[in-house]
């Protein structure tokens, strides 16, 4: 479905946990599109203080604010321009900028922060969020308009604990990664991979990742593992 999707230039709103790679879905379709040589810029909305959002999506002229920088700076849309531009958790966007946004996506056309020209941005937008959009749209947090906006195309990652059979190839690669990284040669028991499949892996991809790390840097310390993530943690 990504895939299709890459192949095309519609909004699109990927949903899923925390920890599923929703980033790396992001990155992958731009990879595979035809923006693939051109910049792609993500923004964590839920990182940034809600008093500079505005200035790093669309960037601000000389002495716009105290503080800022005298030649002016780009925003996260100019520097994505004939690109992508991800904005991750985008729930997070103050109500006041998601009617900006809004006009930035239908107009193709931004204004820095400060100044009055008007610079045409073409870049394709991909959102993400752990939190239900539509749900947020109901109890007026999030913008019905904005909504239907970005989410024309929709793809929604799985936790890694729907997805079963992708645990062992993603153990297994992590580990060869950490391997090489630590210049370390520790290996799976077929006992610890069954209790990998067990362990119902509440931070996801994320998660699994550390604790791969972990158990590499230890020298394959098997109570490391087994404490961390026997099925007897779960509550």
């Amino acid at each position: 479905v990504a895939k299709k999707y890459a192949a095309v230039d519609a909004p699109i709103l990927i949903n899923g946990e925390s920890g599923t790679g929703k980033e790396l879905i992001c990155q992958s379709i731009h990879n595979y599109s035809v923006r693939k040589n051109q910049p792609f810029v993500a923004v964590n909305c839920a990182a940034i203080a809600s008093s500079l959002i505005e200035s790093e999506f669309f960037g601000y002229d000389a002495g716009a604010f105290t503080g800022s920088k005298k030649t002016g700076k780009a925003g996260g849309f100019e520097l994505a321009h004939k690109g992508t531009i991800f904005l991750d958790e985008i729930s997070e966007l103050p109500l006041e900028l998601q009617g900006r946004l809004l006009r930035v996506l239908q107009e193709k056309q931004i204004v820095r922060l400060g100044g009055d020209k008007v610079i045409p941005v073409d870049v394709r937008i991909i959102c993400a969020s752990n939190k239900n959009l539509r749900e947020l749209t109901e109890k007026n947090e999030f913008r019905t308009d904005l909504y239907f906006r970005i989410g024309i195309l929709k793809l929604y990652i799985p936790p890694l604990r729907e997805r079963q059979d992708d645990i062992g190839a993603l153990a297994n690669y992590y580990l060869k990664e950490y391997n090489q990284k630590y210049d370390h040669n520790v290996q799976f028991t077929d006992s610890q991979i069954k209790m990998l499949y067990e362990y119902s892996w509440p931070g996801n991809i994320r998660e699994l990742r550390n604790e791969i790390e972990r158990y590499v840097i230890t020298d394959g310390n098997v109570d490391i593992l087994i404490n961390r993530i026997a099925p007897t943690e779960e509550k």
